[in-house]
């Protein structure tokens, strides 16, 4: 995530990820058990993080 956010000037950076993959980033940065996580994602489904610091901001 650093080396895609490093090389875009954007303010909105999308990034496509499995929701497991997504469940265990995420959890490491805001404290919440990955698999509870896991299992509020839908399909589809999306977490919005700050940046930075990764704070988990939404997710639908």
């Amino acid at each position: 995530m650093r080396a895609v956010l490093d090389t875009h000037d954007e303010e909105v950076v999308v990034v496509v990820a499995h929701g497991t993959m997504i469940s265990l980033f995420v959890a490491r940065y805001n404290g919440v058990e990955p698999h509870g996580l896991w299992q509020r994602l839908g399909l589809p489904s999306l977490c919005v993080l700050a940046v930075p610091g990764f704070g988990m901001q939404e997710v639908t």
